[in-house]
């Protein structure tokens, strides 16, 4: 795919099914945005994460969330299977990036580290990664984990966010993120919002065959490519990764019928195995040291 979009019909209605992650050249990419969204300021969603995965001359971009200092939250499709774990980058610390970018991708290869204090972020690799093994290209377990590379150094600008602990509620007060375009179509790597999103359970989802996704009832507002792995935080917890939509356009913002996370609540005890087992394995790794 070149632009990171799929086409797909659907019975009875002509309607695309958008994956969000946004794929570019290195020096020619096409725009994607957030739409009717707000831009933040820094240290306003110290969580969110701009995510950078270079696959042969083409990087791909997401948005990740914070869960503790060594691991990080996003979607499955954000993250490919058997792909060198020290290409995918995750940046934390500011809410424009643009500069950021501009310096990674002028004659920087991927592997060199970038200068943390003169951009103002910290920058880490993927040391390991895990992908739902029940995921599928439908948009299904749509989840991801990253275990970083080094630990996060938390401060007003960069923190964590928890992880749920309870099932999702349609009365619940919503919040998404991702590092994504504006309407205005100008390429800025700037991190957008959009507040009191009305967000649905996959139950009352009108085109939803999966259990485990949330699905948001606003037509005029919300994710779009660029903001795949984007955290739905909600009444303080992460409540699910930005996955895909469905609309009538392959124009960003138009014609959206409706958009989908994946539940993280959903995906809880697959989430707690992983990170349960690397603990187990760092501590049995240690304990042979000694």
């Amino acid at each position: 795919m070149k632009s990171g979009v799929s086409g797909a019909t659907l019975p009875l209605a002509v309607l695309c099914v958008i994956g969000l992650a946004t794929c570019s050249a290195k020096k020619n990419d096409e725009p994607q945005r957030m739409f009717n969204s707000k831009d933040s300021r820094d240290g306003q969603f110290p969580y969110a994460v701009f995510q950078l995965r270079k696959s042969g001359r083409m990087y791909y971009s997401c948005t990740a969330a914070i869960i503790n200092e060594t691991w990080v939250l996003t979607a499955a499709h954000c993250l490919r299977q058997g792909s060198n774990p020290n290409h995918n980058l995750f940046v934390a610390g500011r809410a424009n990036m643009r500069e950021y970018i501009a310096q990674r991708f002028r004659n920087m290869s991927i592997n060199d580290d970038i200068d943390e204090e003169r951009f103002r972020v910290q920058e880490r690799r993927a040391a390991a990664y895990y992908i739902h093994p029940q995921h599928n290209n439908r948009g299904s377990h749509d989840i991801g984990l990253v275990r970083l590379n080094r630990p996060f150094v938390m401060n007003d600008r960069v923190n964590s966010v928890p992880l749920t602990n309870r099932p999702f509620d349609r009365t619940m007060n919503c919040t998404g993120v991702g590092y994504g375009l504006t309407e205005d179509n100008v390429r800025r790597y700037h991190l957008q919002y959009v507040d009191n999103m009305p967000a649905k359970p996959a139950r009352l989802c009108r085109f939803q065959r999966f259990r485990d996704v949330i699905c948001l009832a606003d037509r005029t507002r919300g994710i779009c490519q660029g903001d795949s792995g984007g955290p739905l935080v909600c009444d303080g917890s992460v409540r699910g990764a930005a996955s895909h939509g469905i609309s009538t356009s392959t124009n960003c913002g138009s014609g959206v019928v409706e958009q989908y996370y994946s539940d993280a609540h959903r995906n809880m005890e697959w989430i707690n195995s992983v990170m349960t087992k690397e603990k187990d394995s760092k501590s049995k790794k240690a304990k042979k040291k000694h």
